[in-house]
């Protein structure tokens, strides 16, 4: 595998067909080339995700996030897009609308059979499925009486648990390689090496006092509140400001429309479907999201 730092480089190496009189074949790696972003905005509740493909340059694919209320899925203004690039960018244009991207970190895979992380069933090897809550065999999670044991930290927690030790590691090597880039074993390796500086002093310190060393983990870094950003189910329609003519009927009502910023304050911001759609000399499509 090779890594080269320009576009151009790149574009040679896959046109080559021979390489030491030998016939070879490049390819670009699509798990390392690529990478997936979160974007999150009130005003893509009408948009389709060939939309973010179409018009998004660098965007390869888009999904949109979808929650279960009881029997109903609800799509949100939620997008995952996926980019042609190891690392996804800040901030991307849809539309005429800024919006800014977060890294995706998907939870850690988990084999049910198993229960170990970083595959899952269909590629487990054992042949007996271990209960979640005790970690044996034979024995049924939500029928298990016996105390917790994590089979992975052997902790008291069923395998479950987001609590778990194991569970935290392998998000926060996830979330590296979503923010860094890179594969997963370097990931991992970054994050041990994090664990190690803070794990290191403590020991070195209970050596120094004299006494039993006692077990000591260093805290998985988690992300802060101010990177998650919630989700925000939107009502289909735009809000309308009725305080001037609350007397009047439902039929005689006017919708608000928008004439700040120099924009053309004929635009009816009812009528407008799509962020896609808007008019250049909108205010909605010159302003930035905070």
């Amino acid at each position: 595998m090779l890594e080269v730092e320009r576009t151009s480089d790149e574009e040679k190496l896959i046109g080559m067909k021979e390489l030491g009189g030998l016939k070879v074949k490049v390819t670009r790696d699509s798990y390392l080339n690529t990478s997936r972003g979160v974007i999150n905005h009130r005003d893509l509740r009408g948009s389709r995700e060939e939309e973010f493909v179409e018009w998004i340059p660098g965007v390869i694919s888009a999904r949109r996030i979808e929650i279960k209320r009881g029997e109903e899925r609800i799509k949100t203004n939620t997008y995952v897009l996926t980019f042609d690039s190891p690392t996804p960018p800040s901030e991307v244009k849809a539309g005429y609308l800024p919006v800014k991207v977060r890294p995706y970190v998907p939870t850690p895979m988990r084999c049910f059979r198993c229960h170990r992380f970083g595959r899952g069933r269909d590629r487990c090897r054992m042949k007996e499925e271990l209960c979640v809550r005790c970690g044996e065999t034979g024995r049924r999670g939500d029928e298990c009486k016996r105390n917790p044991r994590c089979v992975n930290c052997k902790g008291e927690h069923p395998a479950s648990s987001k609590s778990c030790p194991k569970y935290m590691e392998e998000q926060a090597i996830l979330r590296y390689r979503a923010q860094n880039g890179g594969t997963f074993g370097q990931a991992r390796a970054a994050v041990i090496v994090e664990v190690a500086k803070e794990v290191r002093p403590k020991l070195y310190a209970q050596a120094v006092r004299g006494g039993p060393i006692r077990k000591v983990t260093a805290p998985v870094p988690t992300p802060k509140k101010s990177e998650i950003a919630p989700l925000a189910l939107n009502s289909a329609t735009r809000r309308t400001d009725y305080s001037k003519n609350k007397n009047k009927s439902e039929e005689t009502r006017k919708p608000q429309t928008c004439g700040r910023y120099g924009a053309d304050p004929e635009v009816d911001l009812e009528s407008i479907d799509s962020i896609w759609s808007l008019p250049k000399n909108s205010c909605r499509a010159g302003r930035r999201t905070g």
